[in-house]
């Protein structure tokens, strides 16, 4: 395992347990977990967990973000 796959398999399985909170929007794990962005976090976890963010929260049963300004 290279370092950078390392580093990317472990920031992929952060963003996933922090998916699972609806708390905090994905683009907020996204920078927690040191992706450039939501985009960045969604592809690379896709290549490495074969799941996206979003997946994961449908499976939990949480509602995808609302974009910004809405209640």
């Amino acid at each position: 395992l290279s370092p950078h796959r390392f580093i990317m398999q472990h920031r992929a399985n952060r963003a996933r347990e922090l998916a699972q909170s609806p708390h905090v929007p994905l683009k907020q794990d996204a920078l927690d977990c040191g992706f450039a962005s939501q985009s960045h976090m969604t592809t690379v976890m896709k290549a490495l967990l074969n799941e996206t963010p979003g997946q994961i929260r449908r499976r939990a049963g949480i509602a995808a973000d609302k974009p910004e300004g809405e209640d």
